[in-house]
């Protein structure tokens, strides 16, 4: 003889946000793998989350998960409150002194509360010195260019270490301190491709023109046109 299942029916009974509405049959839960009935419940989010009776009874569950999220949420804004005041000033990760937040640089990449580098700008320009000129350049040519440095000495020694345009002598970036003979990486800015080698100036000038082979082509008729004015 077949013994019928009973249970409580608990349709229609609220615990905290979770309304039950119907039972959505037994589940294997526990060592022993023991089927445990379970009943669909609506969250007041709209989430339909399935809980045992035991749980929704006892207070275990009151939601479908929205309600932990909010509460830790809450309490670590709480906690971080009470640990960490608010204040304007913030200690250096380096040198451990205590500064205004003046003094260090701002930073959207660093995800503490103050908004600002681990480091203050003392510390950093020390850091940049010790490391060297060649050193930020490298980083420079990495991050914008995506370009190594050994790609950027051998397009310069193909180049003969020379202007493209004007022809003028040049010098590999962070060699020294003239930065009037630095030869630098020309780009297309739409597509991002790697042109050649150019001194500072020529490489401005480009970009002052927008890179519009008209206007410069019209710049050249009218310094031909004006040649002979200044003699």
């Amino acid at each position: 003889m077949a013994v019928k299942n009973s249970y409580i029916d608990m349709t229609g009974q609220r615990f905290g946000n979770l309304t039950v509405l119907w039972p959505a049959g037994r589940k294997a839960v526990g060592i022993k793998q023991n089927p445990i009935l379970t009943w669909a419940c609506q969250c007041d989010c709209g989430n339909i989350h399935l809980s045992q009776r035991g749980h929704l009874t006892r207070g275990y569950g009151k939601s479908c998960g929205c309600m932990t999220k909010k509460y830790i949420s809450e309490n670590s804004k709480q906690m971080w409150a009470k640990k960490l005041p608010i204040s304007n000033v913030k200690t250096c990760s380096r040198c451990k002194r205590s500064l205004s937040l003046n003094e260090y640089a701002k930073s959207t990449r660093n995800k503490n509360r103050f908004g600002v580098t681990s480091t203050c700008k003392r510390c950093n320009k020390e850091a940049r010195i010790k490391r060297g000129r060649k050193y930020q350049r490298k980083m420079t040519l990495k991050h914008r260019l995506n370009m190594s440095w050994e790609n950027y000495v051998d397009l310069f020694n193909r180049t003969n270490g020379k202007c493209s345009t004007c022809q003028k002598k040049l010098i590999l970036l962070g060699d020294n301190d003239t930065k009037n003979t630095n030869a630098h990486v020309d780009h297309n800015h739409e597509t991002g491709k790697i042109r050649g080698i150019l001194c500072p100036k020529c490489n401005a000038a480009i970009g002052l023109f927008d890179e519009n082979i008209v206007t410069l082509q019209n710049t050249i008729k009218y310094l031909l046109a004006h040649q002979g004015e200044n003699k």
